[in-house]
């Protein structure tokens, strides 16, 4: 678990930018909140889930519905709002 906490990569992310990679696990410079998770796409579903630490709670989000397949910020704006809310209870 030690190395998954400790980011080893960054890389462009279609959605976050540039973001940081340990193993398996997603940072973000700058950003205190641990998230812990993935985003699934194939045309027509989308899927996050994520873990926070800090309050214990998953926030897991299935969708049949994507809005403009060209934009992936698009496609997972529902996704990333509801994230950007789970950060302020963390």
């Amino acid at each position: 678990y030690a190395l998954m906490e400790k980011d080893y990569t960054t890389r462009i992310h279609p959605i976050f930018d540039s973001i940081q990679y340990g193993y398996g696990l997603l940072f973000k410079k700058g950003q205190n909140t641990l998230e812990i998770g993935t985003f699934g796409y194939a045309p027509g579903f989308v899927s996050t889930s994520y873990f926070y630490q800090k309050t214990n709670i998953s926030l897991v989000v299935l969708s049949n519905y994507a809005n403009d397949p060209d934009d992936f910020k698009k496609i997972f704006y529902v996704h990333t709002e509801l994230m950007r809310l789970m950060r302020e209870l963390n």
